[in-house]
């Protein structure tokens, strides 16, 4: 959507992901969500925001849904780096799995696994995940506790497999929210044909 003048540029990006029923194990797809844009020290921030200063910060994750799912990437950068940011965002996003290390799976695993109980300490919170099981047709108890076993023993040969299955799949939707004088420089990228889209009325 162009936004004249905008100093910032939202990117936001999406692709096919998994469901809770993949046979990687939901528990690796948290994992991966935090190796790669989960926090400050994700692959992500780690180059976008501390080695470029391009961003505040930049998310990823995995949104399951009954059947399939989405893998999706957003933040906001500075305007003036919307293309350099997005290149460079794109980079990361085709790192092989097997480029993927050893201790910085295991960290991502142990942190998500380990903090899962302050993720639930309000019956708010508890509630909200089980209507989330139930709706994709799991029983809540046993789903919660296989998916921390697959964080607990997740290898990252497995963490490499699933993120491979993601990353070869169909390619990623790209939008952008902001100045269309940028429109030239996104479709230099060669990620297929721009469309700027104007507000109506």
């Amino acid at each position: 959507m162009p936004r004249p003048g905008l100093t910032q540029t939202e990117l936001y990006l999406g692709r096919p992901g998994p469901d809770r029923r993949t046979p990687h194990g939901w528990g690796t797809y948290q994992a991966l969500s935090m190796l790669l844009g989960g926090s400050p020290h994700a692959r992500i921030d780690r180059v976008l925001r501390e080695e470029r200063g391009y961003t505040y910060g930049i998310r990823a994750g995995f949104r399951p849904r009954a059947v399939g799912g989405l893998c999706v990437v957003g933040g906001s950068v500075r305007a003036d780096v919307t293309v350099p940011a997005l290149t460079e965002l794109l980079e990361i996003l085709r790192t092989p799995g097997s480029e993927l290390e050893v201790e910085e799976v295991r960290a991502a695993a142990d942190f998500v696994a380990r903090t899962a109980p302050g993720r639930y300490l309000t019956a708010d919170a508890v509630a909200d995940e089980i209507v989330s099981l139930v709706s994709d047709g799991l029983d809540p108890a046993p789903t919660v506790t296989r998916t921390l076993a697959e964080l607990q023993d997740l290898s990252a040969e497995r963490a490499a497999a699933a993120w491979d299955e993601v990353r070869t799949g169909p390619g990623w939707t790209v939008v952008a929210v902001g100045d269309p004088e940028h429109a030239g420089g996104l479709e230099a990228l060669g990620l297929g044909p721009v469309q700027v889209a104007r507000a109506q009325g």
